[in-house]
């Protein structure tokens, strides 16, 4: 289906000269599956200098703008301009140029609406650099405010040091920001600030944080491992632990080709070798944090008795040592029996064996 963008665009390249309208449509790809082409592959195919194609370029969009203004194709141009600047003013004046494009037609027809958006004397391009995304405004201040939005929101989160909902974060805006600035903002248009900032992205959960961070961005093993334990909050085995990780990273890497496998021993070795991640039963590991000791059975048992002020019946050790291992009971009795270690006094409790 050829969308409103498409048709105006190529209305405005009726009755030019075949060399101008084959630079335009190529430098702004908009021949079906064609992507924009630099002025030096173009300025090869017709023998001409790159600074030589960069002006008749210049010289069609004139000549083209010229051409907006006829009462024949001005309307429809209006009512182009006018669903951007609609769209704009429901993000806040300002959207992420590619969220933009998405909004506004299909994948097929994005260049089409980047024309339209050139030709346009309506709205400004804030072309992108190492903090912000490229992003279209139809009003400078609020670029700027938006900014300063994201600025303060990095600082949070490096304060913070924990992903937070949007609830969460708008509810901080409204307090600690609003108050000063005197600027209410739906929460819409707040998301709409958040996401020109290239230091925070969302989560897989749907929460935000700094982009930087392995729970919102991951990148290693190790890393996809803490968030696959983050979302099932349980020990797993490492067979389970590749199996999700292959569903994480069909997530993470939806839409793109090559999508690596999470190999059971590449996933069973990062565990055995990362301190961060402790063996709770057999092939089956924890989170450290959870409070997880590494060690044999018999380790544990010495450690729950050495942080005990008293002596603990069968029944207390057990239940100790059930909250840092996945073993059977039996397991536990029989390496409650080591006479090395263990003692049994007269009530059938048990404490440490002094040397």
């Amino acid at each position: 289906m050829t969308s409103s963008f498409q048709k105006i665009s190529e209305r405005l390249l009726e009755n030019f000269s075949p060399r101008s309208k084959d630079i335009i449509l190529r430098r702004f790809g908009l021949e079906e599956s064609q992507t924009p082409e630099t002025l030096e592959s173009i300025g090869r195919d017709y023998s001409l200098s790159r600074e030589r194609v960069r002006q008749i370029e210049k010289d069609a969009l004139n000549k083209i703008k010229i051409k907006i203004q006829d009462l024949k194709v001005k309307p429809d141009f209006s009512q182009l301009e006018s669903k951007i600047l609609k769209e704009l003013r429901n993000n806040g004046n300002l959207k992420r140029e590619d969220k933009l494009f998405e909004s506004l037609t299909e994948e097929t027809s994005k260049n089409f609406v980047y024309f339209i958006l050139t030709l346009s004397n309506s709205f400004q391009r804030v072309p992108p650099d190492e903090k912000f995304y490229a992003l279209r405004t139809s009003e400078k201040n609020s670029v700027n405010f938006a900014k300063d939005i994201c600025e303060r929101f990095v600082k949070k989160f490096e304060q913070v040091q924990i992903p937070l909902t949007l609830r969460q974060l708008f509810t901080i805006y409204q307090k600690e920001i609003q108050k000063r600035t005197k600027i209410p903002l739906k929460e819409n248009i707040f998301l709409s600030y958040l996401g020109i900032s290239k230091e925070i992205s969302s989560t897989l959960d749907g929460k935000f944080g700094l982009k930087t961070w392995p729970e919102v961005n991951p990148k290693t093993i190790k890393d996809k491992i803490f968030l696959v334990f983050k979302q099932e909050k349980k020990p797993l085995h490492f067979s389970e632990i590749a199996s999700l990780i292959e569903e994480l990273n069909k997530q993470l890497n939806a839409g793109e080709p090559g999508l690596k496998l999470a190999h059971q021993q590449t996933v069973h070795n990062e565990l055995i070798k990362n301190p961060n991640f402790t063996l709770v039963g057999r092939g089956t590991y924890a989170l450290k944090e959870w409070g997880y000791e590494p060690g044999q059975v018999k380790d544990i048992i010495f450690k729950v008795l050495k942080s005990s002020r008293n002596s603990l019946s069968k029944e207390e050790v057990v239940e100790a040592v059930f909250q840092q291992r996945l073993v059977k009971k039996s397991t536990i009795l029989l390496n409650l029996q080591n006479k090395e270690l263990f003692l049994r006094d007269e009530w059938g409790k048990y404490k440490i064996r002094e040397a």
